[in-house]
């Protein structure tokens, strides 16, 4: 999933160069709590899988779930905080519901990817 976070990443920066150079900057701050998620699971996936770190009988792909379920809390955090720019309650519930929406779906998708060799193992050593 390096390549989908890295192009995740790459999209919402271009967008969010556009919204500041046509004057958005807060749209573009609005923007911000969507990178957490893919950016988190892009450094320490990276990180871990090059070190093949692991803590006791962890293996690296659980350090790697953790931190996206980590990122998406702090997502989530940034969301709540960045919503009280939002003036109107309808768009604001609006955004909290799609920007939280988006992290979540995103970590479920990042997880299952992460964990889904790991699945397997377990299964073939159980039947």
């Amino acid at each position: 999933m390096v390549t989908e976070c890295a192009a995740i990443l790459a999209v919402t920066l271009c967008i969010m160069v556009v919204l500041v150079r046509s004057g958005n900057g807060d749209y573009a701050a609005s923007a911000l709590s969507v990178l957490i998620v893919p950016a988190v699971h892009l450094v320490v996936g990276t990180i871990v899988s090059k070190l093949q770190l692991s803590f006791g009988t962890m293996p690296h792909r659980m350090l790697i779930a953790f931190s996206d379920v980590t990122a998406l809390a702090v997502a989530c955090l940034c969301v709540f905080a960045l919503s009280a720019k939002v003036k109107s309650p309808r768009n604001r519930k609006v955004y909290l519901l799609l920007c939280s929406g988006y992290n979540v779906i995103l970590t479920c998708a990042l997880i299952s990817q992460t964990m889904a060799p790991l699945v397997e193992r377990f299964l073939e050593l159980h039947e």
